[in-house]
């Protein structure tokens, strides 16, 4: 179902809200059968649009990642498999048009790939009024224009300072860490890993709509993406 077409904000290129995963179809074992709203490029396909960002000189963000420090350094998403899947049904007509309808009583992860502040705010308050349970996670935080939106998202941090700062503009934060011994008493480690919740079963991410604890996640991937990730956390995010 596509939720939304515009251009992005980030360098004016067209991109889609587009949602899978209706009727608990989605496989993904961490975050259990959630609809999946995916933010991707619609001229460009997803792994072109990362080797693009890669080649670009200057302040020119991705189309739906802007300057995500993971982009082509550890990014857990799939690119090559879901994301691209979902582009390729897009371009061939196979996707319905926006329905909130469809939404009700359902749990949304907001952002299977791509920055959710990209979807309108329109279309987050129509949604969230109808959800049950939701996720989401942003790494412009940090920027004016998302303000709006730490009522329903965590920032997305990789240090202290990030957590720190991103706490002081009234976010709750979602921080990556190398070993438990660095999370914060005003954090708590991720229920997924510590007692095998599924995202769709917690709701621990909802931004600022409810009173909790900072979360954070001991890093995690495959081999080849991991040393990535732990390569940028040594050097502090």
């Amino acid at each position: 179902m596509i939720l939304h077409t515009g251009k992005s904000r980030f360098n004016g290129e067209n991109f889609a809200v587009v949602a899978t995963g209706f009727e608990g179809t989605s496989k993904n074992p961490k975050t259990g059968p959630m609809i999946q709203l995916t933010i991707l490029p619609t001229d460009t396909n997803p792994l072109q649009s990362n080797k693009d960002y890669a080649e670009k000189e200057g302040n020119v963000g991705h189309t739906v990642c802007n300057d995500c420090p993971l982009i082509n350094r550890g990014c857990y998403v799939n690119i090559g498999f879901s994301v691209t899947q979902i582009y390729k049904n897009m371009n061939r007509g196979n996707y319905e048009t926006l329905d909130y309808d469809a939404f009700t009583n359902e749990s949304v992860r907001f952002g299977a790939w791509g920055e959710p502040t990209l979807i309108p705010r329109k279309i987050v308050r129509n949604l969230v009024k109808r959800i049950k349970n939701w996720t989401g996670y942003s790494h412009q935080w940090n920027k004016p224009f998302a303000q709006f939106y730490s009522k329903y998202f965590m920032a997305s941090v990789s240090n202290v300072a990030d957590k720190n700062e991103a706490n002081k503009k009234g976010w709750r934060t979602f921080r990556i860490v190398r070993e438990a011994s660095e999370v914060l008493p005003d954090e708590v480690i991720c229920p997924a890993q510590t007692h095998g919740t599924q995202c769709i079963d917690c709701g621990l991410c909802k931004g600022n709509s409810i009173k909790a604890k900072n979360i954070a996640v001991l890093a995690h991937s495959g081999k080849a993406k991991m040393a990535g990730i732990m390569n940028f956390l040594k050097k502090g995010g």
